[in-house]
C-alpha cells in the first residue's frame, strides 16, 4: 500500500511537470 501511494505521488509530480517542461523546451528548440 505504501509503495502504491509513493507511485501515485511520483506520477502526480510527473503529470504536473510535463506541461512545464514542454513550455521550457519549446522555445529552446526554436
Amino acid at each position: 500500500m505504501y509503495s502504491l501511494r509513493k507511485y501515485g505521488v511520483i506520477s502526480w509530480v510527473i503529470h504536473i511537470n510535463i506541461p512545464y517542461f514542454l513550455t521550457i523546451s519549446m522555445p529552446l528548440k526554436r
